[in-house]
């Protein structure tokens, strides 16, 4: 079933383990990549989210292990926070290495994505204000940045691993408090490369020289 040499290039286990686990955001901070602030919540009792909120009024939940959304939970007020408590809870006692806790950024209404096709940047495009759901979402594409330019390139460097990635999604979130760019996610395994046809071309161009 893997033996084809795309899947060999594309699904290396190495990469798929330590891009599943979003510990791998601790690490990229030890490189100095700027991202958002995160809480790391280990299995057993969580905390009190009331407590969290003091600090960050708004905040985002989500399984440590796991891709794009899933399980993902805003938390905007504390409305009915013993069912939030309890649901919380169980999101940790599912997963398989704790759940993460992070302030809710306003700027995701407007996040950023930069891809990277064999460890070169391609392309990026920007979401439109609107509905969350990242399907329901429209987006234009543009022209990064310098500075958000700057944070993309420090994160693919700083991956620990000497062979580029096929293909990677880094999302930033402009942080409207403490300026700049954050690095929000990290996305390796199967992203979604908002392509076009010079983009695809770009991509098939990248596979047949790693098949080589």
């Amino acid at each position: 079933m893997y033996n084809h040499p795309c899947l060999q290039i594309t699904l290396r286990p190495h990469v798929i383990r330590w891009g599943v686990n979003k510990h791998h955001l601790q690490f990229l901070i030890k490189e100095g990549v700027p991202c958002i602030n995160t809480m790391f919540v280990e299995k057993g009792q969580a905390p009190s989210l009331i407590n969290v909120m003091q600090k960050w009024p708004k905040i985002v939940l989500k399984p440590i292990v796991g891709l794009n959304s899933y399980q993902m939970t805003v938390i905007r007020d504390q409305e009915n926070m013993q069912a939030k408590q309890e649901a919380f809870q169980a999101m940790l006692n599912d997963s398989l290495d704790g759940a993460m806790i992070q302030p809710f950024m306003p700027g995701a209404q407007t996040e950023l994505s930069l891809i990277y096709l064999g460890g070169h940047y391609s392309h990026a495009i920007r979401l439109v204000p609107g509905d969350e759901r990242r399907s329901d979402r429209h987006f234009v594409r543009c022209q990064p940045e310098a500075d958000a330019m700057a944070v993309a390139d420090c994160v693919i460097k700083a991956c620990p691993w000497e062979q580029p990635l096929m293909s990677a999604r880094v999302d930033l979130v402009e942080d409207f408090e403490e300026g700049g760019y954050k690095l929000m996610e990290l996305e390796m395994i199967d992203p979604y490369l908002y392509l076009d046809e010079d983009n695809a071309s770009a991509l098939v161009d990248v596979i047949e020289k790693a098949i080589k």
